[in-house]
Parts: structure tokens; C-alpha cells; sequence
């Protein structure tokens, strides 16, 4: 009786743990800004349960311009891949930061 009251407590232990580390490694709901000065741009990038949106808006000719993009990514702490047209881009987040690599650019990200 005692060990299997001992298996049942590791067993609800190991469960309540697997839930916990399933909930962290989403983004999901999570909102992502970043503003370029060098570029005069500003992002949005909007986190669902298995996808991603990521929107730009800057201002060309005196006329303001949008574009964006959508996909999947992947997040295993810390490290996030967004996947996109055969593409991907790499990053790491670190507290409120999320610094994502597109070549030899960097951008950083800010949770909101």
C-alpha cells in the first residue's frame, strides 16, 4: 500500500510538472513591438497557439505603408524560430526582450 501510494504521488508530481512546462514553451497571446529609427518603422508581432503575425507600418514618401507576414514558430526556452514561406528567422527572449536574427540584422523586440 505504501508504494502505491508512493507511485501515485511521483505519478501526480510528474503530471502537474509536464502541464507546467507545456504552458511556458507558448507564446501564445503574447505581444511583441519593435521601432526602428534606421529604417523609421514599427512592428507589431502577435503570438496565437501555434502561429504567429507580424506586422510593419513606416512611412515612405510622406505616404504611410504596411506589410506583414504570417506563420508558425517554435519555442523551447529560450530560444523562438519563426517559419514562414520556407524561411526561417532565429531568436533568443530573455525577460521582456526577444532578439530575433534575419542574416547579418538583428531586431529587438519588447513584450507589451
Amino acid at each position: 500500500m505504501k508504494n502505491l501510494l508512493a507511485l501515485m504521488t511521483v505519478l501526480i508530481f510528474t503530471l502537474t510538472s509536464c502541464s507546467e512546462i507545456n504552458e511556458y514553451e507558448t507564446l501564445n497571446g503574447t505581444i511583441w513591438t519593435h521601432k526602428s529609427t534606421e529604417y523609421n518603422r514599427e512592428g507589431t508581432l502577435k503570438f496565437q497557439k501555434k502561429t504567429y503575425s507580424l506586422y510593419y507600418n513606416w512611412i515612405e514618401n510622406g505616404e504611410e505603408k504596411f506589410d506583414g507576414e504570417t506563420g508558425t514558430y517554435k519555442y523551447t526556452n529560450p530560444y523562438v524560430t519563426l517559419i514562414t514561406k520556407g524561411k526561417t528567422n532565429s531568436g533568443t527572449i530573455s525577460d521582456n526582450k526577444m532578439i530575433l536574427k534575419n542574416g547579418d540584422e538583428k531586431f529587438i523586440f519588447t513584450k507589451k
